[in-house]
């Protein structure tokens, strides 16, 4: 998938805590979310998928999705919002 990748930018890295549930429409943005502590579970029209300490998670532009947190801790994150050329992505 990220073969044919060009025009890359990045717009912007976040490190960030949550601990509650957020809904996404529409995603600006691709995203590549690295969890660095807890689990929260991301479901998007055809996935339900759940990530823990160390995964990592691929959101393509245009995305819905809900995000929400499985446990009793906060849940620790690093996500990068970049634009790209990606033909063929996933929803």
């Amino acid at each position: 998938m990220f073969e044919n990748v060009s025009n890359l930018k990045i717009l912007s890295v976040w490190q960030g805590i949550s601990t509650k549930a957020s809904t996404y429409k529409d995603r600006f943005s691709h995203c590549i979310v690295y969890k660095i502590s807890g689990r929260s579970k991301y479901e998007t029209q055809s996935r339900l998928l759940t990530l823990e300490e160390g995964n990592i998670l691929y959101i393509p532009k245009g995305c819905n999705y809900s995000v929400t947190s499985e446990s009793a801790e906060e849940t620790g994150y690093i996500a990068i919002n970049f634009y790209a050329d990606m033909p063929n992505t996933p929803a």
